[in-house]
């Protein structure tokens, strides 16, 4: 599967989605991760909010609504930082290597997954 912005010509944002679809996924997240590939990204079903305490490098960050549509981006956000957990637009979330997304996504953007 893989990730692509409607909004901007259909351009691939990431040709790896992981999903994070247990308790122990979703808990672990990128912690202990110390390199991640720039065209891969890991996916938190309703998840608002994300912190990063206990990682070791900058992460990317999309929240989308429940039409895929992005309602936040973060990019750069360094480790042991927290987002805003008001923002009650926010559904779901990806998590890219930091720098990665380098303007690939803006805010109202419509995002699709690809099989």
């Amino acid at each position: 599967m893989s990730l692509h912005n409607f909004s901007k010509d259909n351009i691939l944002i990431a040709e790896k989605i992981v999903k994070t679809d247990s308790f122990f996924k979703k808990a672990k997240g990128l912690i202990g991760t110390k390199h991640l590939d720039d065209l891969t990204t890991f996916y938190f079903k309703n998840c608002p909010s994300i912190h990063t305490f206990f990682m070791s490098m900058d992460i990317d960050v999309v929240f989308i609504d429940k039409n895929m549509n992005v309602t936040q981006v973060i990019e750069n956000l360094k480790p042991w930082r927290f987002t805003n957990i008001f923002n009650f637009k926010n559904k779901d979330c990806y998590e890219f290597a930091g720098g990665s997304l380098n303007g690939k996504v803006n805010i109202g953007d419509k995002l699709y997954v690809r099989s």
